[in-house]
């Protein structure tokens, strides 16, 4: 008993701090309580219906935040310390098996919050947090029963550089926190872990808000080597989409596993799901150009097949297009995007690319050449794919931009395959001369309209569509 109650009156204190701290020394506290926000919305894959706790909640600074990126359409249970609130300091009890636990803690290696702390003793006003290591974090929370834990840094915006620095530290950030030995000096730790038995994904409630999009979307889903990802990729789709989608496009790009197998029992379970088979030359770039020239929905839905996690992020890409978006595309690398073990090379290489290509174009935006994109049938058909490989991404976001499409794009989260995801094949070296490539020519377009890319234009969906299939006539492999 006298253990609980010492640990409530520290759960006071650190509440009472935190809450002080914001109001009165974070001069972007509201932008930082909705990027958390949206961290715990990305990271856990929210869905509607689905019940959220917060402990330590305060004044419910972050809690207004939580309710304006779930949309209002999850309950709320928000429970503060400082007014009598007990909780048992076995955190998993308060936790459903399958629940997931997020949890930020300011970093004690940061040498700028070390230094905060030993000019508050000099002044005679102590920290009163007791902060744990990211090492002690992961054990603490692996003792207690959760599995899935990974802590990892986390933001570089914070006191006192944000006052002169915070436009570049927001742009570096994700640079930063997955650049080796530099991440230690982030100012936070972002913990996630989960309660076994792992939550598995049931039939839920469907994510259909948009009449206007019902049965318009071909979903275009490249797979080599995806025998363990493609079934529960499908469900899913079905499970959540199925209004929306007109067809499901599966297109096994010489695979050697059972991937052929697995695609055509799916074909013959639901006839809006159709098969592909290619010969080879293979190459993701080649995949894609056969499946757009076949599909007929009025929008175009290109998704890799690790995607599976990503599913819930898909409403946003939606709700852009019915707002009259040409093409919608999920940004890595917006300030509210969450990223987990990405490899720090591909980070520099990405960050580069999309600089000199933003120099040389002389357009504003973050990420272009992921894969996942929504798009108008009329961006499918005009465009000009030539790249054989993943070099094919840098096409599908440059064309439509320099062909004057309007684009949006939304923050969406990037986690590492797990070990039973099996092995990706992006390889940078290898790749890599391909989207440079790219750049080139689309330069070329734009400066002299010149290139590889010199017969790209923009023109009506009828004046192309010659009863082959929308870009029948203008892709190629």
């Amino acid at each position: 008993m006298q253990q609980d109650s010492s640990f409530h009156s520290a759960l006071v204190v650190r509440e009472r701090y935190r809450d002080d701290y914001w109001r009165k020394h974070d001069p972007i506290a509201e932008d930082r309580l909705l990027w958390r926000a949206q961290a715990f919305r990305h990271i856990v894959h929210l869905l509607p219906g689905q019940t959220i706790l917060e402990l330590g909640c305060g004044e419910g600074l972050f809690t207004h935040a939580l309710l304006r990126v779930s949309r209002g359409e999850n309950p709320i249970t928000a429970v503060t310390f400082q007014k009598g609130a007990q909780i048992s300091s076995d955190v998993g009890e308060e936790v459903e098996p399958g629940g997931e636990l997020v949890f930020y803690e300011s970093n004690p290696g940061n040498p700028i919050l070390q230094l905060r702390r030993i000019f508050s003793r000099i002044l005679g006003k102590p920290d009163p947090r007791h902060l744990l290591s990211r090492s002690q974090i992961y054990d603490l929370v692996s003792e207690i029963g959760f599995i899935s834990v990974y802590a990892v840094y986390n933001d570089f915006v914070f006191p006192p550089l944000t006052r002169r620095l915070i436009w570049l530290l927001r742009n570096l950030s994700i640079l930063l926190e997955n650049a080796p030995g530099v991440r230690t000096m982030a100012g936070s730790i972002l913990l996630h872990a989960q309660k076994p038995p792992e939550q598995k994904h049931a039939p839920g409630a469907p994510l259909f808000t948009h009449k206007s999009l019902r049965g318009a979307v071909s979903f275009v889903i490249p797979c080599h080597n995806e025998e363990m990802n493609i079934r529960p990729l499908v469900d899913r789709i079905l499970d959540l989409y199925g209004d929306y989608v007109h067809e499901i496009i599966l297109i096994n790009d010489g695979s050697s596993d059972g991937t052929a197998t697995v695609i055509e029992e799916i074909g013959k379970e639901d006839a809006r799901v159709k098969p592909l088979h290619r010969n080879p030359p293979n190459g993701v770039g080649r995949a894609l150009a056969e499946a757009f020239s076949q599909a007929s929905g009025r929008y175009v839905l290109s998704i890799d097949c690790d995607f599976e996690h990503l599913l819930p992020e898909f409403r946003d890409l939606f709700d852009a297009a019915v707002e009259g978006y040409d093409v919608v595309m999920g940004s890595r690398f917006s300030r509210h995007s969450v990223l987990l073990n990405y490899p720090f090379f591909k980070i520099v290489a990405n960050r580069g690319f999309h600089l000199l290509a933003r120099l040389l174009l002389r357009r504003n935006f973050r990420d272009l050449t992921n894969n996942l994109k929504l798009m108008r049938r009329e961006v499918v058909v005009n465009m000009q794919l030539r790249e054989p490989g993943f070099a094919v991404n840098a096409e599908t976001g440059l064309q439509p931009l320099i062909l004057g499409y309007r684009l949006k794009e939304v923050p969406i989260s990037w986690i590492n395959r797990s070990p039973r995801m099996g092995a990706s094949s992006f390889r940078l070296v290898r790749v890599g001369g391909g989207y440079w490539r790219v750049l080139l020519g689309i330069w070329l377009k734009q400066m002299s309209d010149t290139g590889p890319y010199a017969s790209l234009c923009r023109k009506p969906i009828r004046e192309q569509n010659d009863g082959k299939g929308p870009g029948a006539s203008s892709t190629r492999g």
